[in-house]
């Protein structure tokens, strides 16, 4: 277990799997301690001219895509994060928590990939989904199960998180407006739920990240 998101964790992992075994879909506000946030949003700031522009798709569909989203990320990997520090723990924080959902709701989970995002005053995440049901070319390739959000710092104004019912759900409609305070955390499952990120009004800085199977 890591030092120290686990205890959060721990604190939280029955709500965590209660809701993901029902809804589908849940809010946890002061998931990250003023601590643990702080520490991600200096590492954040501090590596904010190796962010890059976004894109969506994947693999050789992937493209920029100015329309559709604006926010600029930074890929955490595990291998480039020392130990001991913010984004190491962090990361093997939720492979802890990957482990435990695995025991409790058999989803599968293979492993966890997140990156740090940057939405400037303005920016913004038109509606879309994270995974779609897998097809005879992509069989194969790893799926997005359940996404994760988590906020580092509080927003004034704008960039909220907005969460809509399923597409095939017989009313479909808003089921979350999530403002951007820091400490919050969202976890959706993430073929289900499609969601959007509305403009920005000031700088809001998060980690996005999903559980892949």
């Amino acid at each position: 277990m890591s030092t120290q998101l686990a205890p959060e964790i721990a604190a939280h992992i029955d709500t965590i799997a209660t809701a993901l075994r029902g809804d589908g879909w849940l809010v946890l506000p002061d998931f990250l301690t003023a601590a643990q946030r702080d520490a991600l949003l200096a590492d954040c700031k501090q590596r904010r001219s190796e962010f890059v522009e976004a894109a969506i798709g994947r693999g050789g569909a992937r493209r920029q895509a100015s329309d559709q989203r604006s926010d600029a990320t930074l890929w955490l990997r595990d291998s480039d994060t020392a130990a001991g520090t913010a984004p190491h723990n962090f990361l093997q924080a939720m492979d802890d928590l990957r482990r435990e959902l695995n025991q409790r709701l058999y989803l599968g989970l293979r492993d966890y990939e997140a990156h740090y995002a940057h939405y400037a005053p303005s920016a913004f995440y038109r509606r879309h989904r994270d995974a779609f049901a897998p097809t005879r070319a992509n069989a194969a390739a790893p799926q997005r199960i359940l996404s994760s959000v988590f906020y580092l710092n509080t927003s004034a104004r704008g960039g909220e998180l907005v969460l809509f019912s399923p597409e095939n759900s017989r009313d479909e409609c808003e089921l979350a407006r999530v403002a951007p305070v820091a400490g919050t955390a969202v976890f959706f499952l993430s073929a289900e739920f499609p969601h959007e990120v509305l403009p920005a009004q000031s700088d809001r800085y998060s980690i996005a990240g999903w559980f892949r199977g």
